[in-house]
């Protein structure tokens, strides 16, 4: 899909909305709804809107930086406490390495953790979306 026309900012412009950075960002009128302020290279955009389609679970790069600075949203106040976290385990492996909160998740999922990647998050989704309970014998050999 072709980059949207743009317009370069003045020397005032705002952060990128996946980046945070200032320093040259170009307004991208076609971008989202709420978000219109990218990096020159378009390469940001590019990625927020590989997050946005993704139904906010690639998490390959990271979460945008539109997300992370709005302490007052929404999407903020689903962050899982840092003092309850003494060390991220993905909600769907178990892995303890590249793992990052995903602030972007919906309150009816109760984990957040999860590898810093395009499957874990959407398989751990996919999951809760369409089993209703993990079956007895299941969670007794499990919690053992």
């Amino acid at each position: 899909m072709p980059l949207p026309t743009t317009q370069v900012h003045d020397l005032n412009s705002r952060e990128c909305g996946f980046c945070g950075d200032t320093v040259e960002t170009e307004h991208y009128p076609d971008a989202t709804t709420e978000l219109h302020d990218f990096c020159r290279t378009g390469l940001c955009f590019v990625r927020y809107r590989a997050f946005v389609e993704s139904d906010f679970t690639d998490l390959t790069i990271g979460i945008p930086f539109h997300y992370r600075c709005m302490p007052k949203s929404a999407w903020a106040r689903m962050h899982t406490s840092k003092k309850r976290i003494k060390k991220l385990h993905c909600a769907y492996c178990g892995a303890t390495e590249n793992v990052i909160v995903n602030i972007c998740m919906k309150k009816r999922y109760s984990h957040g953790g999860f590898c810093k990647n395009n499957k874990c998050c959407a398989a751990y989704m996919d999951y809760i979306d369409n089993v209703p309970r993990i079956p007895y014998a299941l969670c007794l050999t499990a919690c053992r």
